[in-house]
């Protein structure tokens, strides 16, 4: 039996793949391989798993990655073709890196991640202040 999800589920998938897939290009430099962005994507699924650094395999996102590519086309194939900053040929990506575009696909983050960016920055970056924090 397969349950089919319902269309709030959907959404979010849909949403959490969008994010992913933002959060990757931003990894990757302006060209790069399609597979190199899947596993890009796949890897941000196990960063936080602490199994991946105590007995899992650590060949284990390569092979999911190389296991499923067809699948993941399926998936991402159509969230890559929406973005006007991105192309992808013979199996080649090419992104704009300019600083607009790394602004547009910071923004298209969900706000914990941005929120989490924001921190770390400011932990790193204590002596720097904008001027508006600065004046305040």
């Amino acid at each position: 039996l397969v349950v089919r999800p319902t269309s709030p589920i959907r959404d979010n998938l849909l949403e959490n793949r969008r994010s992913a897939l933002q959060a990757a290009l931003l990894l990757l430099p302006d060209s790069f391989s399609l597979e190199q962005l899947y596993w890009n994507i796949v890897s941000l699924s196990y960063s936080g798993d602490f199994r991946m650094f105590i007995g899992e395999d650590k060949d284990k996102v390569r092979k999911i990655v190389q296991g499923s590519m067809e699948e993941l086309n399926e998936v991402y194939d159509p969230i890559l073709s929406d973005d006007p900053k991105v192309v992808v040929q013979n199996g080649n990506v090419l992104q704009d890196g300019s600083t607009a575009a790394i602004y547009h696909r910071l923004n298209l983050l969900p706000s914990t991640v941005l929120n989490a960016i924001q921190r770390n920055w400011n932990k790193r970056n204590k002596w720097q202040k904008d001027t508006e924090e600065a004046s305040s």
